[in-house]
């Protein structure tokens, strides 16, 4: 059996379920019988409520949806006593994505979960999120853990590597990613880019605030090729987009 020591933090991700008293998602509800609360929907992941531009959606590419129902206790033949919840979610960001599944009990009522913490199977992923293997969802329904009421924040985990240190993996990872940065170099020697960020102040609230970035990329040599320009500059765009990320979810 895994200990808890044996894993190590890939990502954290953030989001609502009910912001100024209105739910945060798209939503399909389903017919059941007997009638319980049975869903779809999806919405958008938020930044971290630490994040200096505040705890705000982060859009269409940044999305968390569910699927799942409460089952009730509703057999006196079933030796099981307790209301239990039925649950999947599948994570989308521009480098990654995953799926997860648990089935926990929870007495709460339509689509509020009133437990502390679930830990849920990653079932699969890919990108950053290709070696996550649970995922744990932290519930703050009142605001008094994070700050603002119906936040969660989802904890994404790996397993470590057996014959490494911390220390080691740490070294090991960075290893990878100078290989892929050479790689890249190699690849986009040839193009200049600058990127320029600043934040938008829409209103008096800070969750209004928005971050936008200009990346202007041009080729340093003429090429006959145009074809093979774009896709190194949509490449350098895209290694933009992914340290971005890393500011905006952790």
């Amino acid at each position: 059996m895994k200990k808890p020591e044996d894993y190590k933090l890939i990502a954290t991700l953030w989001f609502r379920v009910i912001e100024n008293k209105e739910r945060t998602d798209n939503y399909i509800n389903i017919i059941t019988e007997p009638e319980t609360t049975a869903l779809y929907n999806i919405r958008s992941l938020y930044t971290s409520p630490c994040n200096p531009l505040g705890f705000a959606p982060l859009g269409n590419n940044f999305n968390i949806s569910f699927n799942g129902a409460r089952i009730l206790v509703n057999n006196p033949n079933s030796e099981i006593t307790k209301a239990s919840v039925t649950d999947s979610f599948t994570v989308n960001v521009p480098n990654g994505s995953f799926n997860a599944s648990s089935v926990y009990y929870d007495s709460g009522n339509d689509f509020i979960n009133v437990n502390e913490q679930e830990v849920f199977m990653v079932n699969g992923g890919y990108g950053i999120f290709e070696d996550a293997k649970i995922a744990v969802i932290k519930y703050d329904n009142t605001g008094e853990i994070f700050g603002y009421p119906f936040s969660r924040r989802v904890e994404v985990y790996k397993l470590k590597k057996k014959h490494l240190s911390e220390d080691e993996e740490d070294e090991d990872e960075e290893d990878e990613d100078d290989a892929d940065k050479d790689d890249e170099d190699k690849d986009d020697d040839k193009i200049s880019c600058k990127v320029e960020c600043s934040t938008e102040e829409e209103s008096n609230n800070k969750e209004d605030d928005k971050i936008s970035c200009k990346v202007e990329c041009s080729p340093e040599e003429e090429s006959n090729n145009e074809e093979d320009i774009f896709q190194k500059i949509n490449k350098i765009k895209n290694q933009v987009i992914k340290k971005m990320i890393k500011y905006l979810v952790k």
